[in-house]
């Protein structure tokens, strides 16, 4: 049997040990044509004179300006936990859209503070469209809740499928009952 040295290998394995480097060293200038786009991040963060403007504006009710507070913390910074107070402005009008992200943040924050927001969310959610008219249903949600709500006190962050159908079923008619005030 024959014996092959490991350096052997290793320049058979990496294409050859004697091939003559064809790669062009990077400078200063190939630097600025090979612009790669930067993370899309900076444009959410606000200056401090926009900062300090939109808290005025969404602490006086103004929604877009919530919104922009949100995007600031929330996708400028990564800061869910305050991002989440600017979103709650724009849930408390009846944005049954702002209402689920609301809900959905506070259950992947978990704890116990924010698992009782996420329920009271969630609840606000589901209760406004459906529970007048079905009181089995109102109770087949709220032992859906309390489950739900065990699980997020555990730390798990994602809700349940039926859940999320319950939620996604009461949003369409949330959304459907503004279209039509």
């Amino acid at each position: 049997m024959r014996r092959i040295s490991l350096p052997l290998i290793f320049c058979v394995v990496n294409s050859g040990c004697a091939q003559e480097n064809t790669n062009t060293p990077i400078n200063a200038e190939s630097l600025n044509t090979q612009t790669v786009q930067s993370s899309t991040r900076e444009e959410f963060v606000l200056d401090k004179d926009d900062f300090v403007m939109h808290v005025k504006l969404a602490n006086s009710g103004d929604f877009s300006s919530a919104r922009k507070l949100y995007e600031h913390y929330s996708l400028g910074l990564n800061d869910t936990a305050e991002a989440l107070p600017w979103m709650e402005i724009i849930a408390k009008s009846g944005d049954p859209n702002a209402m689920r992200s609301v809900a959905f943040n506070y259950r992947t924050l978990g704890g116990v503070h924010n698992c009782e927001k996420f329920r009271y969310w969630v609840a606000t959610i589901v209760k406004s469209p459906n529970f007048d008219h079905d009181l089995r249903y109102a109770k087949h949600v709220e032992s859906i809740l309390d489950i739900e709500f065990k699980y997020c006190l555990q730390g798990k962050k994602w809700w349940g499928k039926e859940l999320g159908n319950i939620i996604d079923v009461s949003i369409k008619i949330l959304t459907e009952n503004k279209d039509s005030e």
